[in-house]
């Protein structure tokens, strides 16, 4: 699914017949080759990617990956997931990062609530190649934030958890390496969280 300087669409929503599973694809558009959703260009601003199984087969219990990424944003003000259970995208067993933001568009986006990297339960592995959710341009983008609804998990990735090349990046609020309810383990195979030339991120708070 190719969304290319285009604003204000919906991929999914919040009712159980509004998810789409996106899996299995080849080519995702100009902006990303091989995404599940691709998102991109200096008009693609407030679009919602939300409710979806992104690189999992329909039950959300094994992996069905895209070709590279699961989701690619390069684009300013998108949304991936939200804050509610109904928003959560499940975005695993991708070949490449399931949530990758790149270019110098991708500014102020939200990446909220959303298990990557697990099955729909978040109980086990099903990771994507690369990172979890990987922030390689733009900047101002928040992964995750400060409300118990926000919390992305990420965990079980053969990658970093979270990787940032990009500045001003903030990272807040998720369980990176754990289960759902943070009780147990579920590894991603690098960093939990890694920093690469990157200025004025904010972990925590």
């Amino acid at each position: 699914m190719n969304v290319t300087n285009a604003a204000n669409n919906m991929i999914g929503g919040t009712a159980l017949g509004a998810r789409n599973v996106i899996s299995a694809n080849g080519f995702g558009g100009a902006f990303n080759p091989n995404a599940g959703v691709a998102i991109g260009g200096s008009g693609a601003t407030g679009n919602h990617v939300e409710g979806n199984f992104i690189g999992t087969d329909a039950s959300g219990t094994s992996a069905l990956g895209n070709n590279v990424a699961g989701v690619t944003v390069a684009g300013p003000g998108n949304f991936v997931g939200g804050l509610t259970a109904a928003q959560r995208n499940v975005i695993s067993g991708n070949a490449g990062s399931g949530v990758f933001l790149f270019s110098a568009d991708a500014i102020d986006n939200h990446i909220e609530g959303n298990y990557v990297g697990t099955n729909a339960a978040g109980a086990i592995g099903l990771g994507n190649a690369r990172s979890g959710i990987a922030v390689d341009g733009g900047t101002d983008n928040l992964v995750g934030g400060t409300s118990l609804a926000a919390r992305n998990v990420v965990s079980g990735n053969s990658g970093n958890g979270i990787f940032v090349l990009a500045e001003n990046t903030t990272i807040q609020g998720n369980f990176i390496g754990l289960n759902p309810s943070g009780s147990a383990g579920l590894g991603n195979a690098f960093y939990g969280v890694q920093i690469h030339g990157a200025a004025n991120a904010l972990i925590g708070g």
